[in-house]
């Protein structure tokens, strides 16, 4: 359709419809939540207090009208005997400081989890999960866009926030990046590299040799592959994608020289 020259009548679903406005999060055994502080489903499902961790889905904040008491404490108590209700929403948290800090020229961005009431602009150098995504900042904190319904999306738009680099860039031999969605690798003569275990199921990881010269092999080994043993790239515009099972990298996709061994 042409670009609009007058009103246009557009529809919209409700927010009711969209987006729900809590959750019921289970507790994992031993987790402790306080009202207002961020709760998360870590890579068993269950909901813990927010720390900076990797592996974690953030859901929102723990309802302060909904907790009975100060905490909701499941020390004890097997995984899933105590359940959170949790809003999904914006809600206004604590800003990191110095390299971290959330300013308005970042926004909106992809935020990191500092622990159940901080947001950071980097994911610290991949010790962090993403927090939700900020859209406004003041004096006070950040306010963050947070719900289980988007928080995979969150999790992989992280790599292409300006609060992450979106790819690692490679010349020498050694580990890629877990945490970053891409690789990119310029193979100049024989390079090794290794790939370790990814940090939650589905993630996802490609890896692209943008340039190779001088008789190049570049050979990746991940620690747990499932089906194959290495990744050897032997020209430029090659790449793999993978995914995590839970066990191993399952490989997802192909294209150019590659050798899958």
């Amino acid at each position: 359709m042409a670009a609009l020259t007058k009103a246009r009548n557009t529809a919209r679903l409700g927010p009711g419809e969209v987006l729900l406005g809590s959750v019921d999060v289970p507790l994992k055994a031993s987790a402790k939540v306080f009202p207002g502080g961020m709760v998360a489903m870590d890579s068993t499902g269950y909901g813990v207090a927010v720390t900076a961790a990797l592996g974690l889905r953030v859901c929102g904040r723990f309802a302060p009208e909904h907790a009975a008491t100060i905490s909701l404490d499941n020390t004890g108590g097997a995984s899933g005997a105590l359940v959170a209700r949790v809003e999904q929403g914006v809600f206004r948290y604590a800003n990191s400081a110095n390299a971290d800090l959330i300013a308005q020229a970042n926004l909106p961005c992809v935020v990191y989890a500092v622990d159940d009431q901080t947001v950071a602009l980097t994911d610290g150098s991949g010790a962090r999960s993403p927090a939700g995504i900020a859209i406004a900042v003041d004096t006070i904190g950040v306010f963050v866009f947070m719900a289980l319904q988007t928080a995979l999306f969150v999790e992989r738009l992280g790599g292409s926030s300006f609060g992450s680099a979106p790819d690692e860039q490679i010349a020498n031999s050694g580990a890629l990046s877990v945490t970053k969605r891409t690789t990119i690798l310029a193979v100049s003569g024989t390079k090794a590299y290794t790939l370790a275990d990814g940090t939650y199921v589905g993630q996802r990881k490609t890896i692209f040799c943008r340039s190779a010269a001088s008789t190049p092999v570049g050979v990746v080994t991940p620690a747990h592959p499932n089906n194959f043993s290495t990744i050897t790239f032997g020209s430029a515009n090659a790449f793999v994608d993978l995914e995590w099972n839970g066990t191993g990298w399952d490989i997802c996709g192909v294209g150019g020289t590659v050798t899958i061994a």
